[in-house]
């Protein structure tokens, strides 16, 4: 699994879903990469300034069919 990376050393490069963490705990956060900022789930509305996550990692890969 990835480490985790503090969104105020670098924050992902393009839209779209990553593990966060903040001070709750550990979630899913949609980064919208246009506008700098954390959106909701499906990547429509403004959800969450920059500091709202304090950091990041990649989804891990879906399980393969065996």
């Amino acid at each position: 699994m990835s480490k985790w990376i503090k969104c105020e050393d670098r924050l992902p490069e393009e839209d779209g879903l990553v593990l966060t963490t903040n001070k709750d705990g550990v979630g899913v956060g949609y980064f919208n990469e246009h506008y700098k900022n954390w959106d909701t789930l499906d990547g429509d509305d403004y959800f969450a300034d920059l500091e709202f996550f304090t950091h990041w990692q990649p989804l891990p890969e879906p399980p393969t069919k065996e």
